[in-house]
């Protein structure tokens, strides 16, 4: 893993809050072409910014501590721009990404502290990841809230493939424009731990 690689995307995906039992989405991802390809607990940490309001902007800072049974252990510093379709369904959003490695992770954090940028909140999910069909699904567990299912397109060609899966899910998940960040600074029940 090239860990001092940056990485700038544009995000094509969908949230839906999942209102059936987990199997019966695990069990929709196998029968369309997903694999599960890896299960990991991730430790997001969002940041407020001493001059601008972020929510406002509608724009994150995030540190995201992620252990992975198959892929290990990653720690990404991630600027996620304005969502810029906010009336349908798909969310799209520019995000800048820096691959840290557990020896810089703390020093950025104190450079960020030390410039005002600090500490607003963070919450623990649980995420099984599938691919297939030039998708990334995430079957996410927030801890303290529940289960949601994000869909994310990895190839331009996918990007039709989020309206098909929204439909076929209609009866079993809700699409949901908010962000985690949103949903437990909305509620206060997300966990740490």
């Amino acid at each position: 893993m090239d860990t001092g690689r940056k990485n700038a995307t544009v995000e094509s995906e969908v949230k839906l809050q999942v209102l059936v039992d987990i199997k019966v989405i695990e069990k929709y991802l196998a029968t369309h072409g997903f694999r599960k390809v890896d299960e990991c607990r991730e430790k997001d940490i969002y940041f407020r910014h001493p001059c601008r309001d972020l929510a406002l902007s509608d724009e994150a800072i995030r540190l995201r501590h992620r252990v992975c049974v198959n892929s290990g252990r990653h720690i990404v510093l991630t600027y996620k721009g304005p969502r810029e379709n906010r009336g349908g369904v798909i969310k799209t959003r520019r995000e800048i990404e820096a691959y840290l490695t557990p020896d810089n992770a703390s020093p950025i954090i104190e450079i960020l502290d030390k410039i005002g940028v600090s500490q607003l909140i963070s919450f623990v999910k649980n995420r099984d990841i599938y691919r297939g069909n030039g998708l990334e699904a995430s079957i996410d567990e927030l801890k303290g809230i529940g289960y949601f299912l994000e869909v994310e397109a990895k190839e331009p060609h996918a990007i039709h493939l989020l309206d098909i899966i929204v439909r076929d899910l209609s009866s079993m998940a809700t699409p949901i424009q908010e962000t985690y960040l949103e949903i437990c600074l909305k509620t206060g029940k997300c966990m740490e731990e």
